[in-house]
């Protein structure tokens, strides 16, 4: 089965800043800790921002294969990090992923 990768762009706004770097960083550290877990990795895009908007961060995130991906989408940390996402509200956090099936050879 081929590996499972997603490329995440998430938008943050200015005011949840903080609150975004605990819950996110808090899933992102368990999730590299996954045994399906290949690659977990993120960073800020300051060159995207405009002043007074949201702060803009890529992800990409990879794992083994679909059984790996369920695992993750099931672990608490996502669970945790899904619904503080989802109290947001897509004003406050908004996320766009595109999800690739990646060829190992």
């Amino acid at each position: 089965m081929a590996r499972q990768g997603k490329l995440i762009r998430v938008e943050v706004a200015p005011t949840h800043l903080a609150d975004f770097l605990r819950h996110f960083g808090d899933n992102m550290r368990h999730s590299r800790q996954e045994p399906g877990c290949v690659q977990f990795h993120a960073a800020r895009s300051p060159t995207e921002e405009k002043p007074g908007g949201p702060a803009i961060f890529h992800v990409w995130e990879e794992f083994a294969d679909e059984a790996a991906v369920q695992a993750h989408h099931d672990s608490p940390h996502f669970q945790r990090w899904s619904r503080w996402r989802a109290d947001q509200g897509d004003a406050v956090v908004r996320v766009g992923l595109a999800t690739v099936p990646l060829d190992p050879g």
